[in-house]
């Protein structure tokens, strides 16, 4: 049988530090589609952020937005935003805290750049600008119908972990620092997960969770491994992650996908 392959993006399929794919990356995932086997991108990216170059992959759909939008074979099948009072509080006290952040859609990220923002949080919003589909923060209009995640970038680390500690368990909330000397993270509705998007596409196709696999390397993908029929954690992945992992590829820059592919026998 089959396995369906389960991939995050950045630091997974995307080495970061280039900005690009691996050859080997691209190669691994064409050889795998050639022998039956099934390609997903499970992300905490909400769909503006899936950029051409992974929308040009030989892959089978994506989990987008931690779970909260997928898609497969190009057509939307699920998409399940926040409650609009869990984002309307999140906003009032990011706003009131100086805090910046984006607020993930369905087809537009909206951006708020804090006002006293330093020149690193200024230059991670400028870099975001060019990395998929944004919008001003002001440019939201209340469109809270469109927003399946929040995520946010500050200096204000102490601010910023009080109201996290302060989400109930509606609300899933991790900070994973993907942008150097910024404090990064996201929040999602509890209801949506990767693993969950991991269920929703197995249960449509009746395929069992003990053929799949899911490869990642940030705390985000924490539950997705631990679900999967086989977890494989990258080289350069969390140590938190790398501890739950059934198996520790190598890193990102050093063909971690093909090599992963190769172990379970995919190509």
């Amino acid at each position: 049988m089959s396995y369906y392959v389960f991939i995050d993006i950045d630091g997974t399929l995307l080495d970061n530090s280039t900005n690009n794919i691996p050859s080997s990356a691209i190669e691994a995932i064409n050889i795998a589609k050639e022998n039956g086997h099934k390609i997903f991108i499970c992300t905490g990216r909400s769909l503006p952020s899936v950029t051409e170059n992974f929308l040009e992959l030989n892959i089978d759909g994506i989990v987008a937005g931690c779970g909260g939008q997928i898609i497969i074979n190009g057509a939307q099948e699920y998409f399940c935003p926040m409650p609009k009072e869990m984002i309307k509080s999140t906003v009032e006290y990011f706003i009131e805290n100086d805090i910046g952040f984006m607020l993930e859609g369905e087809k537009v990220n909206y951006l708020y750049c804090a006002k006293n923002s330093s020149e690193i949080e200024k230059e991670l919003t400028d870099f975001l600008y060019t990395d998929g589909i944004f919008a001003p923060f002001s440019h939201f209009e209340n469109k809270y119908e469109e927003i399946i995640k929040l995520a946010f970038f500050t200096l204000k680390k102490e601010k910023t972990d009080k109201f996290l500690a302060s989400l109930g368990k509606e609300l899933n909330s991790n900070s994973d620092n993907w942008y150097p000397k910024v404090y990064t993270g996201e929040i999602s509705y509890g209801k949506n997960t990767k693993a969950s998007g991991i269920d929703y596409i197995i249960n449509k196709y009746n395929h069992p969770i003990e053929k799949t696999i899911a490869i990642g390397d940030g705390i985000n993908d924490y539950e997705m491994v631990i679900h999967a029929g086989i977890g494989v954690a990258m080289g350069n992945a969390n140590e938190k992650l790398k501890e739950v992992a059934d198996y520790i590829t190598t890193n990102v820059d050093d063909n971690g996908i093909y090599n992963c592919f190769k172990k379970y026998e995919l190509i």
